[in-house]
């Protein structure tokens, strides 16, 4: 099925076929996607997600410290100060991201 058909489906019939899914090309990571990735888990390690979960929140330094590795601004063009990662790629890296740890990932999608 084509990714038109997929889209068509899932509106229409509100219906996702995890068969269409299967037919997506592997993506890849550039070398910038892989070092954006590796910082994220580095975080991590700091940051354990039980630790965050029991805080209640991001910590302000760790924040910031994720900002300055580029995950803030992963599809942001490279001559505006992101990264510029292809759309597919970014997809891939933040499903990565939400594998090691939803909550922080999605914190860092409020700023992408």
């Amino acid at each position: 099925m084509d990714a038109e058909g997929v889209l068509l489906t899932l509106h229409r019939d509100g219906v996702l076929d995890p068969a269409a899914l299967d037919e997506l090309p592997a993506v890849v990571l550039s070398p910038e996607g892989e070092r954006v990735l590796e910082a994220f888990r580095e975080a991590l390690v700091e940051h354990p997600s039980e630790a965050l979960e029991k805080r209640g929140r991001v910590p302000k330094t760790l924040l910031r410290n994720l900002g300055r590795e580029g995950l803030f601004g992963m599809t942001i063009p490279a001559e505006y100060g992101g990264m510029g990662l292809p759309f597919s790629e970014y997809l891939r890296v933040v499903a990565e991201m939400a594998k090691a740890d939803l909550s922080l990932a999605m914190a860092c999608l409020l700023y992408t």
